[in-house]
Parts: C-alpha cells; structure tokens; sequence
C-alpha cells in the first residue's frame, strides 16, 4: 500500500507541476516587420472608423515556452485586437493562450482553425511582391471579421466593416471566398493566442494538434490510476 500511495502521490505532484506550466506558459517575441507586405485599410469596428495595416507579421522568437516555437527562430502572426498597437520599438513578453480560454467560444475557435486549414497554405506559397500583400491582407481581415464577427460573417455589414474601396476589391474579394467556403472545410490547425495588456494581441497556429493541453494531461493520469488500481488487485 505504501508503494502504490507514493506511485499516486508522484502522478499528481508530476501533473501540478506540468499544469503549472502549461498555465504560466509565456512568448517573448521582437516585431520584425510585415512578411509580406501590408495595406492599410479603412474599416469600422461597432460604428467607429479606424485605419489599420492589413498583413502577416514576422516575430522574431526571444524565449519561448512554446515546445514548437524555438527561440532564436521566427513566426509568422496576425492581428486579433484592432483596439490596440503593436509596439515595434522592443521585444514583448506575452501570456500564452489556448483558443477556447481566449475567445470562449468552440464555434469561433473550430472557424478559425478552419480558415489556417484552407487558405494560411496559399498566402505562404505567393511569389511575387503584389500577391503576397493581397494573400496576407485578406487573410487579416477575413481573421477580423471571424474575431469580431464569426456569428454573422459579412465583411461589409454588421460589427465589423472593411474597406469597401474600389481599391481594395482584390482583397474583400478573396476574403470573401475564403470566409464563404468554411463550411466546406475540415479544421487541422491549432493556433495560440498571445495576449498583452500592453501590445496587440497576435495569433499564431501550427497544423495537427498543439501539445499536451491540460484536458488531455488529466486524461493521461486517470488511465494511470487506473492501471495501477488494476495491478494491485491482481493475484
């Protein structure tokens, strides 16, 4: 008995520390410019009009918590707060969050991970100068209208309005199929949120599942116990 207590005793101790972890996970990234080019766009959040630059952002990694996101290398992000500024100057410490304790939402979260799975592909893959800033821009706004409007998507009606310029039909357009098609899509992405009270909060993703969530950790020590309470009984 008393080995089988100290084989429980250290599961759960192993599972505060990795929830522990996992809890206080942290990214600290320098911006390093947009990747691929940016346009700047005249939009309306909830009634009030605000200019933004519409893009892909490249950070460059710091330290990272992240298992797969190695410091010294760098990543590809978006915009999920149009309420605030990225700041440029210096490197930003930011909190790391799943989608479901960022958004709160299992709807908003599964389009999201859809959008990554049908088009995040097709923005890397642009060669040319003008398609990458078109690619990276509609991806932007059509994660926009998903953030601030994933329960009536409509890029040019409801709480979220883009640009409605001539100029920028390439770009709605493109966003628009994009978003039209989600239904159509099966999700193999995950993505994490990086969230700062003082900086913009990005969005990054990884196709396949992102490791080890805490649902999955207890999951892990349940079948424990129960593998251990099945050896005891044996003759």
């Amino acid at each position: 008995m008393k080995l089988l207590f100290k084989q429980i005793l250290s599961i759960f101790l192993l599972a505060i520390c990795l929830t522990s972890k996992l809890n206080a996970a942290v990214l600290t990234v320098e911006y390093s410019g947009f990747s691929q080019g940016s346009t700047n766009l005249n939009q309306t959040l909830d009634g009030t009009s605000r200019n933004a630059a519409a893009g892909m952002f490249d950070l460059d990694i710091i330290n990272s918590d992240v298992p797969w996101i190695n410091q010294g290398s760098s990543i590809e992000a978006f915009c999920v707060e149009l309420d605030q500024f990225i700041i440029t100057n210096t490197s930003v410490q930011y909190n790391i969050q799943t989608g479901m304790d960022f958004f709160n939402n299992s709807n908003q979260v599964e389009l999201i991970g859809r959008l990554y799975s049908s088009a995040f592909d097709s923005v890397l893959s642009q060669t040319d100068a003008s398609n990458q800033r078109i690619y990276s821009s509609a991806f932007q706004i059509a994660m926009w209208e998903l953030v601030y409007d994933f329960d009536a998507i409509d890029l040019v009606d409801n709480g979220y309005i883009t640009d409605t310029r001539t100029s920028r039909d390439s770009i709605r357009t493109l966003a628009d199929s994009w978003l039209g098609n989600l239904v159509n899509v099966t999700n193999n992405y995950s993505f994490l949120v990086l969230q700062s009270d003082i900086s913009q909060d990005l969005i990054v993703a990884k196709e396949n599942d992102i490791p080890v969530s805490t649902p999955s950790l207890i999951g892990l020590i349940a079948l424990a116990l129960f593998y251990i309470g099945w050896r005891v009984k044996q003759p």
